[in-house]
């Protein structure tokens, strides 16, 4: 059966790269955020380190993804833009079982470009807000400009679940696509049959 190539090595490593990091971060924060309600972690000091290190490596691994889609012309599949607004009502639809047609798309579907355009923006004011709860000494200052540490807190805490509850909803619709198309971020190919499949429905 003919294979078509849809994932090229540097995404597929990103893409597992950015799914480790997520977790770990979502972990770790959780234990820095109640470390009495959980005590997987040895102690503060692991949880943060676990925290600084994975922040750092998915946050490279965002710029990195950037720069990939940038220099190869690849932003071009998965920037959200004005035009895929018009698209999202029959995505929704079919995925919320109002509709049987599963509408045609490119490479990605508008709901996955809105996340892979949101989510970096996201991730860069949860770094900005990590460092600045991490050195409230030092960044103060800055913490007092943007409303003050109480209000990043919150900011921080809203956009981790922000990360949990789109990352499971992509983890049930890949699920739902079935294994196939899971294996293809793996080996980053998906059968013709497969493919054509997911476009006619």
């Amino acid at each position: 059966m003919a294979q078509v190539f849809m994932h090229p090595l540097p995404v597929r490593v990103i893409h597992w790269s950015n799914m480790l990091s997520i977790s770990l971060l979502t972990w770790s924060g959780a234990y820095i955020h109640s470390p009495v309600s959980l005590k997987a972690l040895g102690s503060m000091d692991d949880a943060r380190f676990l925290h600084f290190v994975f922040m750092y490596i998915v946050t490279w691994g965002v710029i990195y993804r950037l720069l990939y889609a940038l220099l190869t012309g690849d932003h071009k599949d998965w920037f959200f833009r004005p035009k895929d607004i018009r698209d999202l009502p029959g995505l929704l639809k079919y995925y919320l079982f109002l509709s049987e047609h599963h509408p045609h798309y490119e490479k990605y579907n508008p709901g996955q470009k809105m996340l892979y355009t949101v989510w970096p923006v996201l991730l860069i004011i949860q770094a900005l807000t990590g460092f600045i709860l991490y050195l409230p000494g030092q960044l103060g200052w800055l913490a007092h400009i943007l409303g003050g540490v109480a209000l990043l807190r919150k900011i921080h805490y809203m956009i981790t679940w922000v990360f949990v509850c789109t990352a499971a909803v992509h983890i049930y619709l890949v699920l739902l696509s079935g294994w196939k198309v899971l294996r293809s971020m793996v080996t980053g190919y998906i059968d013709e049959e497969t493919l054509h499949e997911l476009q006619d429905e």
